[in-house]
């Protein structure tokens, strides 16, 4: 399996979630770092970054989403300075089996078969439309388009490569879930997730379920052609500038859920 490790977004002795700290105190087979929550100010964020960031999602993010994509950033980058060759980023409120060690080692096994390029194992739950038509490989499912909730993701190192160059002035270009990068990598989902819940009562980035809720089907229309136009202009997006644009639509609207569910 290789070098490897364990990244959580919470601070140490004080995770939201019981069975994540149960496990953190009780084992020793992995390593385990801690990169503590951001606060930040979205309004602070490079003006260009900003506005771009802001026509893509159809609204500003809240400062708790900015802070949480940047908090991923730096376990990213952290996990990148250390040279492994995966690593798993948790958010300190995911919910966790007894048995996490042995379902952790499996998934490191999974992980390995796909490690030859950049790719990611999404270690959550994911909806059903984004593995339609794909078949099981290796115990994993291929996604897709980019999967919901950046709980629990491992990442083999040509995908952190690809995240910390995909920044721009050293800032995430999108959400915890999923900045622009994702779309230049491979995406799989665990036949059996690693995280079996989360705790959706408090947040540490705050109002986000306001800020992300889903609007109408003209607003949906609307949004479809700001994207169309942002992908043929210059913006922070990096590289597979016009797939990032489309991937983000189908994954956050019900237009894209119809067409990819009529795949």
């Amino acid at each position: 399996m290789g070098s490897f490790g364990v990244f959580i977004i919470g601070i140490p002795g004080q995770l939201r979630s019981s069975s994540l700290q149960n496990w953190v105190s009780n084992q020793s087979s992995f390593e385990v770092y801690f990169v503590e929550p951001v606060m930040a100010k979205f309004q602070d964020a490079p003006f260009f970054l900003k506005t771009y960031l802001t026509l893509h999602y159809a609204h500003k993010l809240t400062d708790g989403e900015w802070g949480c994509a940047i908090a991923h950033q730096r376990a990213q980058i952290f996990a990148k300075g250390l040279g492994l060759q995966h690593a798993l980023f948790l958010e300190d409120d995911a919910e966790v089996e007894s048995d996490f060690t042995k379902a952790l080692t499996d998934a490191l096994v999974k992980a390995a078969v796909v490690s030859h390029a950049p790719a990611v194992v999404h270690g959550y739950n994911y909806e059903s439309y984004v593995t339609k038509a794909h078949g099981i490989n290796e115990g994993l499912n291929t996604l897709v388009v980019t999967p919901i909730y950046a709980i629990a993701y491992i990442m083999n190192q040509a995908a952190l490569e690809m995240s910390i160059a995909a920044s721009y002035k050293s800032f995430p270009v999108g959400k915890a879930d999923f900045p622009s990068w994702s779309v230049s990598t491979s995406w799989f989902g665990l036949v059996h997730p690693l995280v079996i819940g989360h705790d959706t009562k408090t947040s540490i980035i705050g109002d986000r379920p306001i800020a992300s809720k889903e609007r109408g089907l003209i607003r949906q229309l609307l949004l479809l052609s700001i994207r169309l136009f942002l992908a043929i202009i210059p913006s922070p997006v990096r590289r597979d500038r016009a797939k990032w644009e489309i991937n983000e639509f189908l994954l956050g609207s019900r237009v894209g859920r119809i067409f990819l569910n009529s795949k």
